[in-house]
This record gives structure tokens, C-alpha cells and sequence, in this order.
């Protein structure tokens, strides 16, 4: 990139104070490195998730330390959420699961969770009544506790549709997944439908046959359309954050991880 890209990047980023985050995935050993290297790059804030061995504390408190922020935590487990909309034990269970992860949040005042609202079981059953008495009064919650449900959008859109379609609440926003879009849906419709209730973004790549988590602008076949992304992000406020290249956690050279990242972010934001 010339020097004449990066300072009309700069001048632009300087008038809206546009921020940029990274997805650290599941953390097994101290973090303290790469948080350090992801803030000399440009990143201003991350995603976790609290799967790994490494302590939740010690992780906040390593990225609080390298003055980077915490946007939001990552539910899990996650790969039942469609048991959400069952009667009985099952859906009570990921209902606790979903309190839980709502509590942790705010004891570490991290300001939102992210939940998939669906998963890959076919047949999954159809949106219902209890799903969505169960999401309003988890959303009392959320109110409470002061950390919002960001929902992304997985395998099915006709439930994420129905929850947004029924609750409006300002406890209540859509996390967008590119990645998914592209490769569990294949659609383009599901950002320029939930744009007014964006409020996290999972920005990532892939070919369109697996969920690869890919940087952005990598993939030369079936990829992400970059454009359709960049037009329905025009004006959005919120952070741009990448969900891609969870290697940087082991890489070798982790830091060319994340300059690859932050030029990706920044591309998306500026283009």
C-alpha cells in the first residue's frame, strides 16, 4: 500500500473514528502476544470466546492492559441452538446456557453476547411461540444486566426473521456473518434486511462450500461478494470486525496475520 493510500485512510478513519476488532477464538495459553501485536497493527478491540483453558479473567485483563476494548463474547456452547425452540428440558437447558453466558458478560462488562439463532439439524422444526417467549424474557435480562443479544445469522433465516419480526427491543441487534451468508445460506438479503438492527459484524471469507474463516479479499472463486458487503455497511458507526485467521493465536509469524487483517478491515471500511 503507498503512502498516499495510507494517509487518505487515515484522514478518513480520523473523521469518523472508525474502530477495528478481531475474533480471538478458543484460548488455551496466555494471549498477552498477540493482543500486543494486534494493537500495534491498528486493531482498537476484540471478540472472545471463554472455551478455552486460559482463564476469562486473565484474558479481559491482558486486553484491558494492551488498551484494547471488549465488544462482545461469544455464547457457548453454541452448536445446539436450535434447542431454543424445543419443549422441555433441551430448550431449557440452552436457555440456561444462554443466562449463563449473559451473567459472564457482565460481571467482566463486556456489552453484548453473540448467539446463533439456529443450527444445522435438519429437519429443524418452524420458528414458534416458545422460542419467542423464551428470547423476550431473556431479553429482561439482558436489560438488567446491561449487555445486549446480538444475533447472527446461521443455517436458517426464516428464525432469525421471526425473532426480529416479533421483538423490538433495544437489548435485541444482529451480529452479520459474511462467511455465513455465504456459505450455509448462499444468499445476499439477510444485512440489507436487518441493517437498522446491526449492532456486530463477523466479517470473514471462504469459497462458498465450507465455513473457512478466511481473511477478507483472499478467495479468488465463489467468494464473498465484498461489494453487496461494503454498500450495506455505509454508515455503519459500529466496529468492523473480522472473524478470520484464527491461526494467529499459533502462527509462527502472527504478526503478517495481522497486518493482512487490519489492511482487509480497513478496506472494507474505506472503499
Amino acid at each position: 500500500m503507498t503512502n498516499c493510500a495510507m494517509n487518505e485512510i487515515n484522514r478518513k478513519e480520523n473523521r469518523t473514528m472508525t474502530k477495528y476488532g478481531i475474533h480471538f477464538p478458543k484460548i488455551d495459553t496466555d494471549p498477552s502476544n498477540s493482543l500486543a501485536l494486534a494493537r500495534d497493527v491498528g486493531f482498537n478491540g476484540i471478540m472472545v470466546n471463554f472455551n478455552g483453558i486460559y482463564p476469562p479473567e486473565m484474558i479481559v485483563n491482558s486486553a484491558r492492559s494492551n488498551n484494547l476494548e471488549i465488544y462482545n463474547l461469544h455464547m457457548t456452547p453454541f452448536y445446539r441452538s436450535g434447542d431454543l425452540w424445543k419443549k422441555g428440558d433441551e430448550g431449557e437447558l440452552f436457555v440456561s446456557q444462554m443466562i449463563n453466558s449473559l451473567e459472564i458478560a457482565s460481571r467482566y462488562e463486556i456489552p453484548a453476547i453473540v448467539v446463533h439463532a439456529s443450527d444445522k439439524r435438519d429437519p429443524l422444526g418452524e420458528p414458534n411461540e416458545l422460542g419467542l417467549e423464551r428470547y423476550i424474557k431473556l431479553l429482561k435480562l439482558a436489560e438488567q444486566l446491561g449487555v445486549k443479544i446480538a444475533l447472527e445469522n446461521t443455517y436458517s433465516l426464516p428464525h432469525i426473521y421471526y425473532i426480529f419480526d416479533n421483538i423490538e427491543s433495544p437489548w435485541l441487534v444482529f451480529c452479520y456473518d459474511s462467511g455465513h451468508e455465504n456459505c450455509l445460506t448462499h444468499t445476499k438479503e439477510c444485512l440489507p434486511r436487518l441493517r437498522n438492527r446491526l449492532g456486530a459484524l463477523h466479517l470473514h471469507d471462504n469459497d462458498g462450500t465450507k465455513d473457512q474463516h478466511l481473511i477478507p479479499f483472499t478467495v479468488s472463486e465463489n467468494h464473498v461478494d465484498w461489494d453487496y458487503v461494503m454498500k450495506n455497511l455505509d454508515g455503519y458507526e459500529g466496529p468492523i470486525t473480522l472473524e478470520s485467521e484464527y491461526s494467529h493465536l499459533t502462527s509462527e509469524n502472527p504478526k503478517e496475520l495481522f497486518k493482512a487483517s487490519i489492511e482487509a478491515v480497513r478496506k472494507i471500511k474505506n472503499s
